[in-house]
């Protein structure tokens, strides 16, 4: 029982205790820094417990930038689109939810030309914030974004014209793909 303790006590001191480690990627090393962080480089200075330096070395991190740069490109999407919406029934376009010819079809041929073009931008953004491997990324969004697609035609079949959620849907995949292939082109 006492080597269990002493063990568990040896661990943790190893893991929470502050060691010097050589940052290789920077010509400057850091000793005695106060900070737990080098300000301005993000990362874990070399007099961070090393339980935190392994957290940041870790897939952890990747794992939580690749869901945030998923998250980011859905968010792109909708704000764009519900603004673009509001912004149509504040000028005049659209008239408000509330009253009757909403659902003609050179309105809905409209918000799916704007619809896809912020689409094609959430692609872009998802792509420019994944730490690697952009099109897999894009690939997780665009099936996200069919699926929302095929939930927004079961939801909305008695909405508007049956052609606009199935365009909705269909459009959704190849868009973002747009969006992601615009984006690698542009980093080469």
């Amino acid at each position: 029982m006492a080597a269990r303790r002493q063990t568990g006590s040896v661990l943790n001191a190893a893991l929470l205790q502050p060691r010097t480690i050589r940052d290789t990627s920077s010509p400057v090393q850091i000793k005695g820094s106060r900070s737990r962080f080098v300000r301005g480089v993000g990362k874990p200075s070399p007099s961070a417990p090393v339980l935190l330096q392994m957290l940041y070395n870790s897939n952890y991190m990747v794992i939580l930038k690749s869901i945030g740069a998923i998250l980011a490109g859905f968010i792109t999407v909708v704000v764009l689109s519900m603004g673009m919406d509001w912004l149509m029934e504040i000028i005049g376009i659209f008239p408000p939810p509330s009253e009757e010819g909403l659902f003609i079809t050179w309105m809905l041929a409209l918000a799916l030309i704007y619809r896809t073009i912020f689409t094609v931008l959430g692609g872009y953004v998802t792509a420019m914030l994944a730490p690697v491997n952009p099109m897999r990324h894009i690939i997780v969004l665009g099936v996200l974004g069919t699926l929302g697609g095929i939930v927004g035609i079961i939801v909305g079949w008695d909405l508007s014209s049956h052609w606009y959620p199935i365009a909705l849907a269909v459009l959704a995949f190849p868009s973002i793909w747009v969006g992601g292939k615009l984006y690698l082109r542009r980093a080469r």
